[in-house]
């Protein structure tokens, strides 16, 4: 028995007799995928128990309790991947869409997810609303089915905003141990250089690694034009991330490119909070006129004259450069 099957019996078991709407809205599906339900828990509870119905209500005629119980109870693991709710789905969808190149049907998701393809063409519109805040797009084609398309920095940035929420609590001890080594690699280097960046960032930057890793043990590096890499060698960022990946190729043996070196230090560039003296290579001349510029422009609307204000400009100077590096590279920041 599946998972979807054993929460639609529990529901009508739990309240019955049940109206088949009021399944249909708590199981976030169409009345007719509700029927689809009970047809097919019924083949699975045969001899045990049968859900039967009338004028749209259900209920349950049970003639082996223990036996039920013992159904339902062994459900549980059956398919303890599969979502449940429309928040679920759309996680799960966008995973596995992220993690895929290959054109997958609305029609075999409705199967994998035990809903009917119509819940799964109104999940999509959510999929598509959150792909679009990183600049991807659902690549669709008649017989064919959908896709992700767009670059692989984008779909890293997506998968990052979806685990986000789970890594910190996760109960699985292989990927926490994988966290702590990638934390321990990110914590040695940093102790060891000039380079600064909040808790926050760390943690953000270590979950950014993890995803990375994964993305690389498949195969799929990050492109970067060589300029871009050059540019970024020779700043203090690029040296500590360079180091955060000898230190990950030491303790977990997974080698990094250039590429994907350059792609750390621009995490570490566009969170970093830098020293704050003016001509450092943290504060340019560019970030120093434009912190002048919006003292300025305050100063002209409001009549508030902070230009003598040296830490509120070497402040806000400190904040735009790495804001311009998230600008530049479409990163997030909470």
């Amino acid at each position: 028995m599946d998972a979807r099957v054993k929460q639609l019996v529990n529901m009508i078991e739990d309240a019955q007799p049940v109206a088949v709407a009021v399944l249909a809205k708590r199981l976030e599906v169409s009345e007719r995928a509700v029927r689809n339900y009970i047809h097919r828990a019924n083949d699975n509870l045969a001899g045990v128990a049968r859900i039967v119905g009338s004028k749209g209500q259900y209920r349950i005629d049970v003639a082996r309790a223990d036996e039920l119980a013992r159904l339902l109870d062994g459900a549980a693991l059956a398919h303890p991947g599969i979502p449940d709710t429309r928040d679920g789905r759309v996680s799960f969808l966008l995973n596995d869409l992220l993690m895929r190149f290959q054109w997958v049907t609305i029609e075999e998701y409705a199967d994998l997810l035990y809903v009917s393809a119509r819940t799964l063409s109104n999940d999509m519109r959510l999929v598509e609303q959150k792909l679009a805040q990183f600049d991807l797009t659902l690549e669709k084609r008649p017989r064919y089915g959908i896709r992700v398309a767009g670059g692989e920095s984008q779909r890293r940035l997506c998968l990052a905003s979806l685990v986000r929420p789970v890594l910190p609590d996760t109960d699985d001890a292989k990927l926490a141990e994988r966290l702590r080594a990638i934390a321990a690699c990110v914590d040695d280097a940093l102790t060891a250089s000039p380079v600064t960046v909040s808790s926050l960032a760390s943690r953000n930057l270590i979950m950014h690694l993890y995803i990375a890793l994964g993305r690389i043990e498949q195969g799929c590096y990050v492109p970067a034009a060589e300029s871009d890499v050059q540019k970024l060698e020779g700043t203090r960022e690029y040296a500590a991330a360079f180091q955060i990946a000898a230190n990950i190729k030491d303790a977990l043996g997974v080698s990094m490119p250039r590429e994907e070196v350059a792609f750390i230090a621009i995490h570490l560039l566009g969170r970093g909070t830098g020293v704050p003296e003016k001509g450092s290579a943290v504060i340019s001349d560019e970030m120093w006129e434009i912190a002048s510029e919006m003292v300025c422009a305050v100063n002209d609307e409001f009549r508030f004259d902070f230009s003598s204000d040296l830490e509120l400009r070497m402040n806000l100077a400190r904040h735009i450069g790495p804001l311009g590096y998230r600008l530049e590279y479409h990163m997030h920041m909470d």
